[in-house]
Order: C-alpha cells, then structure tokens, then sequence
C-alpha cells in the first residue's frame, strides 16, 4: 500500500478584515446581553470605555446650542453629529492614543485618504454606534444633556468642572477667554453644517482646542472633572 506524502500547511499574505467598528453584534450574543445589562445597568453598555465621552457630550451640546434644531444642508445630519465628526477628526489627526473612541479608525483612514468625515463616509449608522451612540443614553440618564439634547443641570456642572481645569474661565457664559474658544467652535459647526461635512480648517484654532483639551483621557489637571465624573457615576449606581 501507498501513501501520499504529508503536504505541510503553507502561509498566505496577511488579509486584515474589513474593519468593524460599525458592527455591534459580531456573535449574536446582544439580544441576550442586553436584557441583562438592562436590569443591571440599564445606562450602560458594553461600548463604553472612556468616560470622558460625557464630558464631550456636554461640551457638545453647549456648542451646538444655537444650531439645536438644524441639520446640514443635504439634512443628513444634526448638529451634535457635525461636532462628533470635528472631535473624532481632531483626535485622529493630533495621533494621540484614542483606543475605544467609536470611529477613531475610520476617521484616520479618510484623513490618509485626503477627506473630511461626512455622512458618507463616517460610520454607517453613526446615530447609533458613534459616540453619541454608545454614550447619549448614560448622559440622558446622568442629566448632562435632555432629551432633546440641550444641556442638563448636570451638564452645566460638568462643563463648569472642565473649563477650570483647562483654564478657560467663561466658555459656559461665552465670556473672556473661554467665549472665545467657544466661538471657534461654533464657527466650526456652522460651516460644517453648511458644507454638509466637516470644514473646520484641520490645523485651526477649533480642532487644536478640541485635541488638546478634550482628549480622550483624563490628565493630571482633570482633577474637577474627574472627581464630578466619579461623582455622577456612584450617583447612577454605575
């Protein structure tokens, strides 16, 4: 009897799958998870990991006050997620460490590619699986923003521990040097929801302010925020 000689396995080239970070069900195992979580934590979810997200959030929503009930000009978008691209797109362009931000990934591979984030090219269904998507709930539910995104008196309390430890006295109150970075911002906002992408010059004042005192960690100076983060947190039993 003859037998066929043993054919070692052999390697092929590297072929990365398409990224996930839309994907919010990869084994099927949600339906259950979530029906658990929610009589647990029903504020949370298992794509939180950078608490700082509500201090984002509220930062947001301040910014994006007088464009509360505008979209972009193709009405692809609300404003809150007009700022969501600017924040991601100056996280990712700054190159600092951003694990677990919803579509840091995404965000770099438009910027190698020469684009701005946009409807069409972020994250599909970003309502859901951006950052707002992950966070919006446990920032409802913390009262830092309402239901129809305004800040909360949470919110205001948060946005007032931030901007003593940045050094931006007046950003809550539009006034001194806070309002001024304040007004970066919104100007940042308002072309973006004009050109229905975002617009902000990427090497301008509005995304530097935003890379720099919005990281997505907490530094040594967050010493208010972080003590008023961990304070709303032990407040929803979280």
């Amino acid at each position: 009897m003859t037998t066929s000689p043993a054919i070692a396995p052999t390697l092929t080239a590297y072929d990365p799958p398409s990224s996930g970070e839309g994907g919010r069900d990869p084994v099927g195992l949600e339906g259950v998870a979530g029906r658990l979580a929610d009589g647990y934590l029903p504020a949370v979810t298992s794509r939180m990991e950078r608490i700082r997200a509500l201090t984002v959030i509220a930062v947001g929503a301040h910014v994006c006050q007088p464009f509360l009930e505008e979209y972009t000009a193709d009405d692809s978008a609300p404003a809150w997620l007009v700022f969501e691209w600017m924040w991601v797109e100056a996280i990712a362009r700054r190159g600092s460490e951003a694990l677990g931000v919803p579509g840091i990934d995404t965000a770099r591979r438009r910027i190698s590619a020469g684009e701005r984030l946009s409807t069409g090219n972020y994250l599909k269904g970003a309502t859901a699986v951006g950052l707002h998507g992950a966070y919006r709930t446990l920032a409802t539910d913390a009262l830092v923003v309402d239901a129809d995104g305004s800040l909360d008196a949470n919110g205001e309390r948060l946005v007032r521990a931030w901007e003593a430890d940045q050094g931006l006295p007046g950003f809550l109150d539009d006034k001194s040097g806070g309002g001024r970075i304040l007004d970066f911002l919104r100007r940042g906002v308002d072309v973006s929801l004009r050109k229905s992408a975002c617009a902000a010059p990427p090497s301008g004042e509005a995304m530097w302010r935003l890379a720099d005192h919005l990281a997505p960690g907490l530094s040594g100076q967050s010493r208010r925020e972080r003590a008023f983060l961990r304070e709303l947190l032990d407040e929803d039993e979280c």
